[in-house]
């Protein structure tokens, strides 16, 4: 149902009840007949439509807060239409209640308006907001009172056809102002112009910042020869703006230097990618290869079967293996389709030319008997895509149908051996990581000759040896102190870039039982850029490690540290009254000056890479 046109409650109680009974953490003895949804019913059903909408209607809303702040999304008309607020319910067990208090989306369809949560904290709300680019209106409070301390920010960023950011804006405050309102925004016509201008209170407004969308590369390029060389043209109005970074999936191939300038090494196929941090394409490259010779066995078929042609060429570095078949059709023995598949369409013998790029030809025998057997009609593979780390390895099955045919051997080919190997056992195969890159698998049966295909993403695990992280603490000397201030710097060792978004940092230390803490990121930078809008601290409870934990995370919006590149990091935390801590209890506590440690935590895709927890 769209957000715009909600189900009558009254016409339907047991849609009614449906929600209630799955809203999570319920409160007990909540039912159809004790809910409303008045806001929500007065929705403008003008908003219902069956359009189609692109990614460049939608705008993109990072959400961070450490409170619970309600944010509703109204329409122009002043109709609520979806909201996330917290919400209190009773969890009884053993006789026993117990309050549970957490945040509830209300509203988002998941396709018009989604809301995709990214912290399951009961304190706080982290997450991404999805909504078309005009006809709303946001307001974010926090109780119902001025001057209370909220940590709150939104990125609003415009999107491009493909998904790509084309403006952000960022807004925070730290204040609630007249009647607990924290902030309102005017969605009624989002665009790259005002993005800045949503709100009324420009003090709000941290930042603006605008990406460079208007520039592409081609999609195939040939080289001719080994040695050769040619300029990646870049077109479009910001092409002689923007500023990229390329990469090659395979320098064997194709080298690529940092102006875009691509050198052939070796015959093959090669894919080169240009990144600006933002918009990523890329462009297939080919290093052309002729064959000089070409060979096909002849070919044996029963009636009916189909078998596909694998011709034989000088070398395995074959760039160009179109080859054309030509055979008399008005025999109506055998027909050849454009993926060089014979099928036997009546018995006897006829003689096949093949001819590949750059003229060479063979000639080819195929002898079709006829004999009453179970053929293949098709085969599928276990799965279609495959995500291998490097060293890793993983299966893949072919499914051959109908499982009673006679024929069940197959052939296995790797289209990219240079980034991963194969293994092969009939019906099965083991596909192991090599190096970070791309490849495809086929299988092809042996009867009729059916193909089916898997993408195989070999990428580079982080692992300890990648990281180096150097703390400092400012108040080491000083233990009994009213501020925690921390230094961190995390060096990326490696030869492979990292997404800011996948890392998350841990600094423990007790609490000394104190309460309203509150983090400050005083600075941050990557590789000396200021990113100090993209840092996010989240303070948490372990009871597995009995201690409190300072986790730091970034903003997903392209950021990159590139190998040699250090990010750093100055955070304070503090309470609301500046009550005293005990430093020395602290497990994370460094000294005065850098040095690496092991105590401070880090996680790539929530998977701990670096330090280590000892009680």
């Amino acid at each position: 149902v769209s957000h715009g046109g909600l189900v009558n409650v009254n016409s339907h109680p047991e849609v009614m009840q449906y929600v209630c009974d799955n809203i999570p953490k319920a409160k007990s003895g909540v039912s159809a007949s004790n809910m409303s949804l008045t806001s929500f019913n007065s929705a403008d059903n003008s908003l219902i439509t069956d359009e189609v909408l692109s990614m460049s209607d939608y705008i993109k809303i990072n959400v961070n807060t450490n409170k619970n702040a309600h944010i509703q999304i109204r329409d122009l008309k002043g109709n609520l239409v979806a909201s996330i607020q917290e919400e209190s319910s009773i969890f009884t067990f053993d006789g026993i209640d117990y309050p549970i208090t957490g945040m509830v989306a209300s509203g988002f369809d998941g396709k018009l308006l989604s809301y995709t949560p990214s912290s399951s904290s009961s304190e706080g709300l982290t997450g991404v907001i999805y909504m078309p680019k005009s006809g709303y209106m946001i307001d974010v409070t926090y109780g119902n009172e001025a001057n209370k301390s909220i940590n709150f920010g939104f990125i609003v960023s415009t999107l491009t056809d493909k998904g790509d950011l084309s403006a952000s804006a960022v807004y925070a405050t730290t204040t609630t102002s007249a009647n607990g309102l924290v902030f309102s925004l005017n969605l009624a016509d989002v665009n790259t112009s005002n993005i800045g201008d949503l709100c009324e209170n420009n003090s709000i407004l941290l930042k603006t910042e605008y990406f460079l969308t208007d520039w592409s590369i081609p999609t195939e390029i040939k080289l001719k020869t080994i040695g050769e060389s040619q300029d990646i043209v870049i077109s479009g109005g910001d092409a002689d703006s923007v500023l990229l970074k390329w990469y090659s999936s395979d320098e064997s191939v194709v080298s690529v230097s940092a102006n875009g300038k691509i050198s052939a090494n070796g015959y093959g196929k090669a894919v080169v990618v240009a990144s600006d941090g933002n918009i990523t394409t890329t462009c297939k490259v080919t290093v052309e290869r002729y064959t000089a010779s070409i060979e096909i066995n002849d070919i044996s078929m029963l009636l009916g079967e189909r078998t596909l042609i694998k011709p034989i060429f000088d070398s395995e570095s074959v760039t160009e293996t179109d080859v054309e078949y030509s055979y008399d059709s008005s025999l109506d023995i055998i027909s050849i389709d454009q993926y060089g598949v014979i099928l036997a369409s009546s018995t006897g013998t006829i003689e096949v030319t093949a001819t590949a790029p750059g003229g060479v030809s063979t000639v080819f025998k195929v002898i079709v008997t006829l004999n009453g057997i179970v053929s293949v009609d098709s085969v599928s593979l276990s799965s279609s895509e495959l995500d291998i780390k490097k060293g890793k390895s993983a299966e893949l099955n072919a499914i051959i149908n109908p499982t009673n045919a006679e024929n069940q051997k197959v052939v296995w080919e790797l289209s990219n051996p240079s980034v991963a190997s194969i293994t092969t056992d009939g019906l099965n195969c083991v596909i192991t990581g090599l190096k970070e890159g791309f490849t495809t698998v086929t299988v092809i049966t042996n009867d009729g000759g059916y193909t089916a295909i898997a993408n195989v993403y070999i990428t580079n695990g982080l692992s300890k040896e990648s990281i180096q992280i150097q703390s400092m603490d400012v108040n080491a000397n000083n233990p009994i102190n009213n501020t925690i201030a921390v230094r961190i710097k995390v060096a990326n060792i490696s030869d492979q870039n990292i997404n800011l978004s996948d890392l998350k940092l841990q600094y423990i230390y007790n609490n000394d039982s104190n309460e309203n803490e509150i983090f400050e990121c005083d600075w941050a930078s990557n590789n000396h850029i200021g990113i100090r809008d993209l840092v996010f601290g989240t303070i948490k409870y372990s009871d597995e490690i009995n201690n409190s934990i300072i986790e730091i995370s970034f903003a997903d919006v392209g950021q990159i540290l590139a190998p040699n590149e250090t990010l750093e990091i100055h955070f304070r935390v503090h309470t609301q009254n500046w009550d005293l801590y005990d430093l020395a209890n602290d497990y994370s506590l460094g000294t005065t000056d850098f040095s690496v440690t092991e105590k401070v935590l880090l996680y790539f895709e929530n998977t701990l890479i670096y330090g280590e927890y000892t009680s």
